[in-house]
């Protein structure tokens, strides 16, 4: 029999979801349209809401928003011992959500090997090939089954502006181990000197040996040009105007690496009052 905690409990209508930071709040919960639920993100009607621990004093809010009946949001936010973060949205079904881990600023976790980010040049957001130089990397593995349907989207230009080269992007596809590459397909375009927004609809091959898929990066072969990339995003589905966002994963992870530093600070600062004292 499932525990109440786990088949949800309903959220009073003028409950403060800034008091669901205890032991006795860690759970699933759910609030009806209509509400008057305070601190719940801005717009958000029905929702549903899971509790989570992830330290000593540290909680975690995940929350599913219905903000409208086509839309659809999810939101976090982390308790921090005694303040809350402001709310981070981090998928939306209008979006879709991207697969593709550490695009923002290229870390190495966006790679499928992780020292390939060494083969480019990484600077903020931007990610560039440079030609003459062993400029590829393939970006980390996704699990994939044949015939299912992607959106890749991403921007792109190049130092010298080229026509429909064969060597934009290239989908790779891979066999259980990942040692072996089953097949792969080029995404071709015409690139200027200007980033402009490429988005291709893609099918995974009808391979039964297929088991992962990646996008390899690189410079042309074609044309003496370096290419610069950004805002790689791989969605699931064919998406007619697909819009950059972060994978999830790729929030939460900052949200815990600011958690940490702030408690770092606060450790030191006790230290020094504590010093001050004696």
């Amino acid at each position: 029999v499932l525990n109440d905690k786990f088949r949800g409990m309903r959220i009073p209508d003028a409950a403060d979801l800034n008091e669901y930071n205890g032991l006795d709040k860690i759970g699933s919960h759910y609030a009806f349209g209509g509400n008057d639920v305070k601190n719940k993100p801005a717009g958000t009607n029905s929702f549903g809401l899971i509790v989570v621990r992830v330290a000593s004093g540290y909680y975690k809010q995940l929350l599913f928003s219905n903000t409208r009946k086509v839309e659809e949001k999810v939101y976090v936010r982390v308790w921090n011992a005694s303040w809350w973060s402001e709310w981070q949205e981090i998928a939306n079904s209008r979006q879709g959500i991207n697969l593709q881990l550490g695009t923002l600023d290229w870390s190495a976790k966006a790679f499928s090997v992780a020292t390939e980010r060494n083969n480019f040049e990484i600077t903020g957001d931007e990610c560039k090939a440079v030609y003459g130089k062993s400029a590829y990397g393939g970006t980390h593995y996704l699990d994939v089954i044949p015939g299912e349907e992607y959106t890749v989207s991403f921007e792109a230009k190049a130092d010298v502006a080229y026509a429909n080269d064969d060597n934009t992007v290239i989908m790779q596809y891979f066999s259980e181990n990942r040692s072996e590459r089953v097949v792969f397909k080029w995404l071709t375009a015409t690139l200027t000197t200007e980033f402009q927004k490429l988005a291709f609809q893609i099918t995974v091959p009808n391979n039964s040996k297929i088991k992962y898929m990646n996008v390899g990066l690189r410079a042309t072969n074609d044309v003496n040009t370096s290419v610069t990339y950004k805002h790689l995003k791989v969605e699931r589905g064919y998406v007619e105007n697909p819009v950059y966002s972060q994978a999830p994963q790729d929030i939460i992870d900052k949200n815990i690496e600011l958690e940490n530093k702030i408690t770092t600070l606060e450790e030191r600062i006790a230290q020094l009052e504590s010093k001050m004292e004696v």
